[in-house]
């Protein structure tokens, strides 16, 4: 699928996986990409130095787990992901560390399907590094959100 025949067809049926070893590279470069607007009074190098090991750190958690939503078609054309930790048990809250999805999938239910996957639903969902893609998929599914203050 096309990114134009996505825009045209809005209940595309993503196709949702593990992140795979060679997904490392796009989910890492996505995450600093448009995370990096959120800190404008750091120099682009400042901000590269300082938040690639932290997220590089998250995603290297044996227990963040990273889901990809794809082009049913191929999979290979990832358009959007979410890192997260699951609950150790019931009680516990769903972490998400992050979500994105590209900015001409958003709006189409991508970011819904990796909600639903994790089961944001179920209760509050913590945030690391909140992306405005995960705060409007909680707000979305009706979560309760807060913020953590230990990113890595």
């Amino acid at each position: 699928m096309s990114e134009a025949a996505a825009v045209a067809e809005p209940e595309a049926a993503w196709r949702i996986r593990r992140m795979q070893p060679g997904d490392l590279h796009f989910v890492l470069d996505s995450w600093l990409r448009s995370h990096r607007p959120d800190h404008p009074n750091l120099k682009q190098q400042q901000f590269f130095t300082l938040f690639r090991p932290l997220v590089t750190k998250v995603l290297a958690k044996p227990e963040t787990r990273v889901l990809v939503a794809c082009d049913p078609e191929d999979e290979r054309h990832i358009v959007g992901w979410l890192a997260y930790t699951p609950p150790v048990d019931p009680i516990d809250r769903t972490t998400v560390h992050y979500a994105y999805v590209r900015s001409v999938y958003r709006g189409y239910g991508c970011g819904r399907a990796l909600a639903e996957a994790v089961d944001m639903a179920r209760g509050f969902v913590a945030y690391t590094c909140p992306s405005k893609t995960a705060l409007a998929l909680a707000e979305k599914v009706g979560a309760e959100r807060r913020e953590l203050e230990d990113f890595a």
